[in-house]
């Protein structure tokens, strides 16, 4: 059986610092014949890279603005200590073993400063999203083609956003303000969306990747895509 490992988040709760995932989360993934494996923090990371076959990198609050060399701002909340170094140390471990990794919200953009793209720390979200919802375009050669009708929509609860990735990752999709909502590496499997796909009615997200760590399907290859195809003859 598959075990796939879970990022915990950190709250404070009746006065008390609990980790936690959410059962929104949780819910899918139990359906699932795979083992969930919780992950608090770096201690012994190689045990735990060792013992799950994939990663989650859940959503969360925002990184640091110092990685933008922006200022905070009133809407801006982080987490206490070296919440970010150690989800950047986890990263740089799965990584290493490549196994599959899947970003969501915030691990999308803890994925990002990974690769030293560009974090933008603070944005009008009320004009990106209304009601926390907008569409999303695909690019042209992307796995979200094969898995959605486009264009479709997506939620939409983050405070950050991804503007301009480094190479070896490759977007996958972005909404019409030219917000990068999705992007895949191009040799390992690793995939980071903006939109949180447990709360999704129509969720293809998380049974790709667990689809990926099952090595039922192969990762995503663009040449290997019909509108790339197409595109070539």
């Amino acid at each position: 059986m598959q075990c796939v490992g879970i990022l915990c988040r950190k709250q404070i709760l009746e006065a008390n610092e609990r980790y936690f995932i959410n059962s929104s989360l949780i819910k899918p993934l139990s359906a699932l014949p795979i083992l969930l494996h919780p992950i608090l923090h770096v201690t012994h990371i190689q045990e735990e890279v060792h013992a799950c076959d994939g990663l989650i990198l859940p959503g969360g609050l925002d990184a640091f603005g110092v990685y933008a060399a922006k200022e905070a701002d009133s809407f801006s909340k982080y987490y206490d200590g070296f919440a970010d170094f150690e989800e950047l140390a986890i990263i740089e471990a799965f990584i290493k073993q490549k196994k599959p990794i899947l970003g969501i919200c915030r691990g999308m953009q803890m994925l990002q400063l990974f690769f030293q793209g560009t974090l933008e720390t603070s944005y009008d979200t009320i004009l990106h999203q209304k009601e926390h919802r907008h569409v999303l375009h695909f690019a042209t050669n992307t796995y979200l083609r094969q898995l959605y009708d486009r264009p479709c929509e997506v939620n939409s609860y983050h405070h950050q956003r991804v503007t301009k990735i480094q190479y070896p990752l490759i977007v996958d999709a972005y909404c019409e303000d030219g917000t990068i909502e999705a992007f895949h590496h191009a040799f390992l499997p690793i995939i980071g969306i903006q939109w949180h796909p447990e709360l999704q009615q129509d969720d293809r997200i998380l049974p790709y990747f667990i689809s990926l760590i099952c090595n039922k399907i192969p990762a995503f290859d663009p040449t290997k895509d019909p509108s790339y195809q197409n595109k070539q003859a």
